[in-house]
């Protein structure tokens, strides 16, 4: 997605963990699969600048050949700047490949609770997508 975007790959994934044992909060009975070191919770992507001789996809604006930074929170919904919407659609495109190669059962976005600044995967035995209304 970030190629396809932006012309290279991040640098960087900023995650706000993986292994946490706690129970999940709606269903106290159950522990969540932080708990199990079976899910990560993504809120960005840091991008180094642009190497020499390599050049931006068409429509890319210049600005983004210097380091940049794509925050979920920031990020997800689009603004008024062409990289700002351009950081909306990497996004997206993270989430799409991700729902049709399911390399996670459970996806959540920042249209469920608790979930505005990142993407939560994990590999439940169950399946759940929710959040990403707005795809």
């Amino acid at each position: 997605a970030a190629e396809q975007t932006y012309g290279r790959a991040p640098k960087r994934l900023i995650h706000l963990g993986t292994y946490n044992c706690r129970r999940i909060a709606a269903y106290p009975t159950w522990l969540s699969e932080h708990g199990l070191g079976n899910a990560i919770d993504i809120a960005g992507f840091d991008f180094g600048a642009l190497k020499r001789g390599e050049s931006l996809p068409d429509g890319v604006p210049k600005s983004l050949r210097r380091p940049f930074s794509v925050r979920v929170e920031r990020n997800w919904k689009p603004g008024r700047s062409k990289a700002q919407q351009l950081h909306a659609i990497f996004l997206r495109r993270v989430i799409r490949i991700l729902l049709d190669k399911r390399p996670f059962r459970v996806l959540l976005g920042p249209g469920y609770p608790g979930h505005h600044n990142h993407f939560h995967f994990d590999c439940a035995p169950f399946r759940m997508v929710e959040g990403f209304d707005d795809l």
